[in-house]
């Protein structure tokens, strides 16, 4: 199973075959950002100091300083997105697979967000909705997302958990790469019945539960 109950504690770990496809997307790009930005790094590098010379251009206003500055600018950049990239390619290596979700005994932690405790908690929402296409602010941002979505095998449903809090936005989580759909009934369930020894309402997508 894609979850392990132990009592009052249950843990959802990350699908190995899902990680391994994230992972290999995140070396993929992040070493195809590397070798853009070692590329760009020369080229407006050799613009910067010697740009009229190489080009046998007189640039009496220094305009090919000024490009080659700008560019050594982007150049770092995508060196630092290579890095991050990278750097999460290699956390991803880790032969345990990662705990996406954890109720815990004093809350519930999803990855990406700090623990919430349970006395913040007002409600927990499980819900089965359409993905929506990831808008970037131009159109090839926009395709690189969804392809992006099409290499790691996103499910166009998306299995989406919500944590309604006392105050602030409530902590979202899509749990379609991890948990399957029929799992992700089970998962309702047993979460059902753990919180709701403690008071906390649990509501599937179809209406109220029966937890008080």
């Amino acid at each position: 199973m894609a979850y392990q109950r132990d009592g009052s504690t249950l843990t959802v770990f990350g699908d190995p075959a899902a990680i391994e496809r994230i992972r290999r997307l995140a070396k993929i790009a992040g070493i195809g950002c590397a070798v853009v930005a070692v590329w760009a790094a020369v080229w407006f590098g050799l613009m910067l100091f010697s740009g009229s010379e190489i080009l046998g251009i007189d640039d009496p206003e220094g305009t090919f300083t000024i490009i080659g500055g700008v560019g050594l600018g982007i150049a770092v950049l995508i060196a630092v997105v290579a890095i991050v990239l990278l750097t999460r390619a290699r956390k991803l290596s880790a032969t345990q697979p990662p705990a996406v979700l954890v109720v815990g005994r004093e809350g519930i932690t999803a990855v990406g967000h700090e623990m919430v405790p349970y006395q913040e908690i007002t409600e927990v929402v499980f819900d089965r909705e359409q993905r929506p296409t990831q808008w970037a602010p131009t159109l090839g941002g926009t395709a690189g997302n969804e392809i992006g979505n099409k290499l790691v095998q996103m499910p166009d449903q998306m299995r989406v958990l919500e944590l309604h809090r006392r105050e602030g936005d409530p902590v979202w989580l899509n749990l379609a790469l991890h948990v399957p759909d029929a799992e992700f009934a089970a998962l309702t369930n047993d979460l059902e019945a753990v919180l709701g020894q403690i008071g906390i309402p649990v509501r599937a997508d179809d209406g109220p539960s029966p937890t008080p």
